[in-house]
């Protein structure tokens, strides 16, 4: 493990300091690590509502049960797929894989900035998608897949145990 490598020091961070806040310049840069991230056929489906209002965060927590900590962090990315613009095949859409990644590219690029995220899934729940797409006037092509609280950290987050298992890689066959 590389000592201050984001993939090996990032956390899920569930308590934030609610006297700092994310700025532009810091949303804009982790928008952009988010919409650099590899997509079927670079279709690149994704779409990105940024959330800052408190009263629309207020709204999120009531929707979402394990987004408590987002009044504190103060801004809310929902990662969005557009199933108009998705590759498609005849096993189904890639918008799914194409928003993964673009959320984790964030949530690297985030470490790296100094911020601290949590993910926190919207998709596959329909009731929870359904919900976004209401409070947020979404149209109905469009998934919001997941929310991605982001902030400074109350606490800083403990360093995370080498996580290599070497049980888990087969070589040649299984």
């Amino acid at each position: 493990m590389e000592e201050g490598n984001a993939i090996y020091t990032r956390r899920s961070v569930r308590a934030y300091d609610p006297s700092r806040r994310a700025d532009d310049k810091q949303i804009k840069e982790v928008l952009s690590a988010a919409m650099s991230a590899p997509s079927a056929m670079n279709k690149r489906p994704w779409e990105f509502l940024v959330v800052t209002r408190s009263d629309l965060l207020g709204e999120i927590m009531k929707i979402h049960p394990y987004c408590s900590s987002l009044a504190d962090a103060g801004t809310a990315i929902i990662v969005c797929g557009d199933l108009n613009e998705e590759y498609k095949t005849q096993f189904g859409g890639y918008h799914v894989y194409d928003c993964s990644a673009a959320t984790e590219n964030l949530l690297l690029r985030a470490k790296e900035l100094g911020l601290d995220t949590c993910w926190c899934g919207i998709a596959p729940s329909t009731d929870r998608m359904d919900a976004f797409r209401k409070l947020f006037s979404m149209p109905e092509h469009i998934d919001p897949m997941a929310l991605v609280i982001l902030g400074y950290a109350k606490d800083s987050p403990t360093r995370a145990e080498d996580r290599f298992e070497p049980s888990k890689v087969h070589f040649q066959r299984w």
